[in-house]
């Protein structure tokens, strides 16, 4: 498994996922970062749990094919300071917003 570092939740809901299929499993690599996971599934040394949105075209959802399940959504919450909302603001939240539900 390619697994973000202990202190992200999708690492323990991914081992979590395992434990309960009793599958057996081996953490191969471990990062900060969604790049960092990516590059150890695209090279062939691991499995990872990445969102949808981080998905491109070498990539595939194994899914049942290899006998997991489906895990939790995540949510992603954008919070302004309560202020006027500017319009490079404005522009910079839709930019975030249509990354994260643009999917592969």
């Amino acid at each position: 498994m390619a697994l973000f570092d202990h202190a992200c939740w999708w690492r323990d809901v991914a081992i979590a996922s395992l434990e309960a299929r009793a599958m057996p499993y081996r953490i191969a690599y471990s990062s900060q970062s969604v790049s960092g996971v990516i590059a150890a599934v695209e090279a062939g040394m691991a499995v990872g749990l990445l969102g949808r949105s981080s998905l491109h075209s070498d990539l595939a959802v194994a899914g049942d094919i290899l006998g997991f399940g489906s895990t939790p959504a995540s949510k992603l919450v954008m919070a302004g300071s309560g202020s006027a909302e500017t319009e490079p603001q404005a522009a910079m939240k839709e930019a975030i917003r249509v990354a994260f539900l643009t999917t592969a």
